[in-house]
């Protein structure tokens, strides 16, 4: 299991998309991971907001927060050292 450590507090935009697409605002690589994990994770695979109220992560592939599973279009308030896992991938927040 590879794990990816990223602060909240670095983040400077309102929007950040996750996947391995060189567009999106945090690429997953080859050098963050294997091949065969990297290829767990979808182009845009999920999109982390910061809004008024709180982070949000919406779903675009299936993610889990804290072992709980969010579905494609489907939104979670996260929340300090939050766990986001897609498959045997963790990224925690900090």
């Amino acid at each position: 299991m590879s794990v990816i450590y990223f602060l909240v507090a670095e983040f400077k935009k309102d929007d950040y998309t996750v996947g391995r697409d060189a567009s999106c605002s945090l690429a997953i690589t080859e050098s963050h991971l294997n091949k065969t994990e990297l290829s767990l994770v979808s182009k845009k695979h999920f999109k982390i907001s910061h809004k008024k109220d709180g982070v949000y992560l919406q779903g675009y592939a299936l993610t889990y927060v804290n072992d709980k599973k969010i579905g494609p279009e489907e939104k979670t308030i996260l929340k300090h050292n939050d766990c986001i896992a897609i498959e045997k991938l963790h990224l925690k927040c900090r």
